[in-house]
């Protein structure tokens, strides 16, 4: 790939110019259709764009390019775990290791891939690889601290997922996890509320105010933000309320988890909501941003600390 390509392409997105990003990075291919760090990063800005199918074609053409660099099988295998690819992904991140044995991130990843396959031996294996070769790392710890979850032994669950807070407080996902976990202990309430107030105090004021005016006469703008509205049980409950609902309102979809064009549930919740913002890969930030230029007046969030959940991206402080 040209050396100025990378650059050019992160100045773009940074001045929030995906859609040019994109382009750059294709009429580069049109050149050098073969090229596997132009084609990784296309994957990743169509990943960020909420393309997920689309950034897999571009993943899968780079490892096809280029089938021993253990970063592209890596890359593709992230993007097949969040188009729900589980078992391909796996195969992806153990091919990875196998080229480089001391490449943490796969490592790492790979034992969550394993914990969706139902496989916890497997995966506390790999996350305890991942973190024997970067102790300092809060995402391999954290791994760690998920796979012990998956594996019922909460105690120890807690134990690393404290550590892995202690190596790094402002991931969000450190302490969705931790608090989740928390939830299988036998602990007094008010303990348990002081953890969710300690992770509240750490999120950031919103640089936007979430408060308008509403206009009596118009339907309710709700939106439901999820990465479940797909083949999924959230789907199901999604649906009976999508198709009792009040016919005054305006129902919006902020979805996550990425477009499954194969998914039927998906396809059918698509045709229940009036408007569908795909936000797959959007930082807090600008998750946030979507959300006010939404101009929703009730929004009903479905994950809490579970698995993509985006509270940050929600927190307000009083």
């Amino acid at each position: 790939m040209a050396d100025a390509l990378g650059p050019r392409v992160m100045q773009m997105l940074a001045a929030g110019q995906a859609a040019q990003a994109i382009t750059s990075v294709r009429t580069h291919l049109k050149f050098k259709p073969r090229d596997p760090g132009a084609l990784d990063l296309l994957a990743m800005l169509l990943m960020r764009t909420g393309d997920l199918p689309g950034a897999a074609v571009a993943s899968e053409r780079a490892v096809q390019a280029e089938p021993n660099a253990a970063i592209l099988r890596h890359n593709h295998a992230i993007i097949l775990k969040e188009l729900g690819r589980f078992a391909d992904a796996v195969s992806q991140w153990e091919r990875a290791v196998q080229l480089d044995p001391r490449f943490a991130p796969a490592w790492t990843c790979m034992s969550t891939g394993y914990a969706f396959l139902r496989r916890p031996t497997d995966a506390l294996t790999a996350a305890r690889q991942g973190l024997e070769l970067t102790p300092a790392s809060a995402e391999a710890a954290g791994a760690v601290a998920f796979a012990l979850q998956q594996a019922c032994l909460i105690e120890e669950a807690v134990a690393v997922g404290e550590r892995a807070i202690g190596l790094d407080a402002s991931q969000a996902l450190l302490w969705s996890n931790l608090l989740l976990t928390s939830h299988y202990l036998e602990v007094p309430a008010d303990a348990l509320a002081e953890r969710h107030r300690a992770f509240g105090s750490r999120l950031p004021a919103p640089a936007m105010h979430r408060h308008r005016e509403t206009d009596p006469a118009k339907p309710l703008r709700v939106g439901v933000l999820s990465p479940d509205l797909c083949d999924h049980s959230v789907a199901h409950f999604v649906q009976a309320m999508l198709e009792s609902r009040p016919q005054d309102c305006t129902m919006v979809a902020i979805h996550t988890g990425g477009i499954r064009p194969q998914d039927p549930v998906q396809s059918r919740l698509r045709s229940l909501f009036q408007d569908w913002l795909e936000a797959a890969g959007a930082s807090d930030a600008a998750l946030e941003e979507a959300l006010v230029e939404l101009h929703l007046d009730v929004l009903i969030e479905l994950s809490g600390h579970s698995a993509g959940g985006r509270l940050a991206a929600l927190a307000r402080k009083p």
